[in-house]
């Protein structure tokens, strides 16, 4: 038997297995009697995509939870790359720190605890008009908020 018929014989009895599964699992559910069999059908099929991408997201969390340390990492090296060349980058030497082994901590060290006012300068020049001051993305708006005085 060539692979291609064993992988075929195997997918059909899988797919087999799989409609005889999900046919008992819906014979075993309350229906209403408002539902038709085809809504019924489709109301079934749709929480059942809908159970496996939640488990699937629920998968990419745990994952991200887990490796938690390397994610953050991940993105603190992603948001020095993307903003390296703004002024707030380059006031704050976002490309040295990049060239550092342990980035982390050599942000850390260098960027301090901010509070508004310590961003104020760069929020008056973007509401001027000015491009790439605290992102290198245009600024699309900006907002007060409740935050701590």
């Amino acid at each position: 038997m060539s692979a291609l018929k064993r992988i075929a014989t195997f997918t059909s009895a899988a797919g087999g297995t799989l409609v005889v599964v999900e046919g008992a699992r819906y014979a075993t559910l309350e229906k209403s009697e408002y539902h038709t069999l085809q809504s019924s059908l489709y109301q079934f099929a749709c929480y059942d995509a809908l159970r496996v991408m939640g488990a699937m997201a629920r998968g990419g969390h745990d994952s991200d939870c887990n490796a938690f340390e390397a994610r953050q990492r991940e993105l603190l090296q992603q948001q020095l790359k993307a903003n390296e060349a703004t002024a707030y980058g380059r006031d704050y030497g976002f490309t040295g720190l990049l060239a550092e082994a342990d980035f982390v901590n050599a942000f850390r060290r260098s960027h301090p605890t901010t509070r508004y006012e310590h961003f104020a300068p760069y929020v008056d020049r973007v509401a001027n008009g000015e491009v790439s001051v605290l992102n290198a993305e245009p600024e699309t708006l900006l907002a007060a908020t409740s935050g701590i005085p």
